[in-house]
């Protein structure tokens, strides 16, 4: 890859085929470290309460993760600069995950003043860009002051009570939402510079595969100790299997269609659609990936009692999450609706929900088999896409 030398900036800017850094995959992992602490979280208090706060908390990790996920985008990150401020920023981060099940708790601060820090360097680095490259104004200071008032709240809800913490950090993803869409508003060169598509599209797809795997570590760590029987060999295969189709129904054609895609629209388009796309709607996906993990941990531990409404609910929303929102970024970024995948998708979801109280095989047995219709339905629906 070869280096912009031509930019003041000590981070510099992207190059065209730019692809993501060891540096960047490291920093991926602490967040989806914090993505694990959130699972979790939720596992051990599987109620509305902690659901709504455990929701709460992953926007805000996400968005974080979202902020130097345009920045690193923007910038040249085979520059040392580059690289030192995103390992120090890796550091900060860790401290964040390690405090997530603090955010509602004494010790709020340990999660906060992280999360602010990695927050306030992301929006730095956006205005010495947005400088150097002499950026549209009326557009990047909009964005810099909503994203501020949003860190405000959030700083200020650290010292209320955690009834009122919830709403005001509410608030803040709302406001956080809003910046997305005025950056979105603007033409893809005003926004960003130019936004790496390949390089771009890789980063949410390293950041899905990591989670799918964490997954598979939770699950794994829920049946660790446990006595090895029949029962639990055909939950925990079929639990592999089913990690493994959602990887071909997200890895199998999805990354280089919506590349391919985005690379012969219009340039002017690109900002507005990977906002959604991908800034958006990969949040859901991920939280698929949460619902999936925790259903694992519901389910594996009890191979031999009947599924609970619980899991099957769990496994439901997971399996919907993912492949749906999967199929919302298709209809973003081309304007094609996924009608087979979302029809096999609903009939599967309510054909699991008539699964609880029966032997866990049964549900994941009709998981597996609506998974594999869609896999094969899919191929079916590019294939035909792609020849008109």
């Amino acid at each position: 890859m070869k280096t912009n030398k031509n930019s003041s900036s000590p981070f510099g800017d992207s190059v065209h085929n730019q692809s993501v850094d060891f540096v960047e995959l490291f920093f991926d992992l602490v967040f989806v470290f914090a993505i694990t602490r959130t699972t979790h979280l939720v596992a051990h208090h599987l109620d509305f309460h902690t659901i709504s706060q455990a929701l709460l908390m992953f926007a805000l990790v996400w968005w974080a993760w979202t902020q130097f996920t345009w920045t690193l985008n923007s910038v040249d990150t085979s520059r040392k600069a580059t690289r030192v401020v995103t390992l120090i920023i890796t550091g900060i981060a860790f401290i964040m995950a390690t405090s997530v099940d603090m955010a509602f708790k004494e010790g709020v601060l340990w999660f906060v003043v992280p999360y602010l820090i990695i927050r306030l360097v992301g929006l730095v680095l956006i205005s010495m860009g947005s400088s150097e490259n002499k950026l549209d104004k009326s557009i990047i200071i909009p964005v810099i002051i909503t994203a501020l008032l949003s860190l405000l709240t959030i700083f200020i809800g650290a010292f209320v009570k955690p009834d009122l913490r919830q709403w005001l950090w509410f608030l803040a993803i709302i406001m956080d939402l809003l910046s997305g869409v005025i950056a979105g508003r603007g033409k893809d060169e005003i926004t960003t510079n130019k936004i790496r598509i390949g390089h771009f599209i890789e980063r949410h797809a390293l950041i899905v595969i990591i989670a799918l795997g964490e997954s598979m570590i939770v699950a794994g760590n829920s049946v660790a100790d446990d006595e090895r029987t029949m029962f639990l060999l055909i939950a925990a295969g079929a639990s592999v299997i089913i990690t493994c189709l959602l990887w071909w129904t997200y890895f199998g054609w999805v990354r280089e269609f919506l590349e391919d895609h985005l690379e012969k629209s219009p340039v002017e388009a690109h900002s507005k659609l990977v906002t959604y796309g991908y800034s958006y709607f990969h949040f859901p996906l991920v939280c698929g990936v949460i619902s999936l993990a925790i259903s694992f941990g519901l389910i594996l531990p009890h191979s031999t009692e009947p599924l609970s409404m619980t899991a099957v609910l769990a496994m439901a929303i997971g399996i919907f999450l993912f492949t749906g929102s999967t199929a919302a970024t298709v209809g973003i970024i081309t304007g094609k609706i996924m009608w087979p995948r979302l029809l096999v998708l609903t009939v599967t979801c309510m054909a699991l929900l008539f699964t609880a109280n029966v032997t866990p095989a049964h549900g994941l047995g009709i998981v597996i088999l609506g998974l594999s219709i869609i896999v094969i339905v899919d191929q079916m629906w590019v294939s035909r896409v792609k020849s008109k």
